[in-house]
Order: C-alpha cells, then sequence, then structure tokens
C-alpha cells in the first residue's frame, strides 16, 4: 500500500469518526467534505455517485393547519434521519475497501498540450497545415514562372538564331554541289 492510499484510508475514517457526532446543523458539511475527499481518492466511480445521493433525510407526509379552515393540506418534507449513520458508516466502509483493493483514482499526466482544448489544437494544426502549403505554392509557382521565362528566353533564342540563319542562306548565292 502506498502513501496515498494510507493517507485516503485515514481521511475516510476520520469521516466515519466525524459521523458519530453528526446532527442536523453540521450534515451538509460533513456530506459536502465527504463526497469531496471521496471524489478525489476514487474519482468518478459507482460509490463516487452513490456517495453524492446519499442523503440523511427521509420524506415523511404531514397536513398543516388550513387558515381558512376546512380540512388540513398533506404535504410531503424531507426530515433528519438519524438512523441512516449505519448506512453512511457502511459506505465510507466499502470506499476504504475498494482503496485498500486497489482502486485509486489514476491522476492524469500533464503534458503542454493539456493547457489548451480541442478547439485550440485543431485550429493552431489547421494553421499549421495553410501555411506549410501557401509557402509550398508560392516557391512551387515562382519555380514554375522561373522555368517559364527560361523556357521563353531559350525559346527566342532559337527562333532568332533560326531566322539569322534563313537571312544568310536567302542571301548566300545558289550553290550546287557535286
Amino acid at each position: 500500500m502506498n502513501k496515498k492510499e494510507k493517507i485516503a484510508i485515514e481521511v475516510l475514517k476520520k469521516q466515519i469518526k466525524k459521523l458519530e457526532n453528526i446532527n442536523e446543523n453540521n450534515v451538509d458539511n460533513w456530506s459536502t467534505s465527504t463526497f469531496d475527499y471521496i471524489k478525489r481518492y476514487l474519482g468518478d466511480c459507482e460509490l463516487t455517485f452513490k456517495v453524492r445521493h446519499f442523503h440523511f433525510s427521509k420524506l415523511i407526509n404531514m397536513e398543516i393547519e388550513n387558515v381558512y379552515g376546512g380540512k388540513p393540506i398533506p404535504i410531503q418534507r424531507n426530515v433528519f434521519d438519524i438512523d441512516k449513520k449505519t448506512i453512511a458508516k457502511e459506505l465510507l466502509e466499502e470506499c476504504i475497501s475498494a482503496i485498500e483493493n486497489g482502486m485509486m483514482a489514476v491522476e492524469p499526466i500533464d503534458n503542454f498540450l493539456s493547457k489548451f482544448n480541442s478547439y485550440q489544437i485543431g485550429s493552431a494544426i489547421g494553421g499549421i497545415l495553410l501555411i506549410i502549403f501557401s509557402i509550398g505554392y508560392y516557391f512551387g509557382i515562382e519555380k514554375v514562372n522561373k522555368d517559364a521565362i527560361i523556357f521563353e528566353y531559350k525559346n527566342k533564342q532559337l527562333t532568332d538564331s533560326l531566322f539569322i540563319l534563313k537571312r544568310k542562306i536567302s542571301v548566300m548565292p545558289n550553290l550546287k554541289y557535286k
């Protein structure tokens, strides 16, 4: 058993001891702190759900007096139920048992990307891809333009040399080969 598990068990045992002195005035503080401890040590699991929805109250039917006379008005009211201490104690002992059996919550490993939400990461990736594509497109067009200029220049040189050759041939007298 590691140090964190021992601390968790000690904290839950203290909560069981505090349960002996629980009353209507401090039940909310006890319930909230107990839920926080269990959520911290067990994470989101069935036991956490049970503790979150456990209440020291019961629903009773009552009748209140009708101010205008007539029959009394039936209502339902939540009242503090001291008998639920044993259920709360069993629930905490179940949590302690779960911790002893290795059901501790695993803390997520943080990295530099965990500080950003999915929208921010997606936007950054999209922006980087756009920049890379733009740079490639710019230099690709630049190379095509450069090649086109070189091709035009060579084409003009060849055309000019052919034109000059044609003029030289037309100026020369008709030579006959023997």
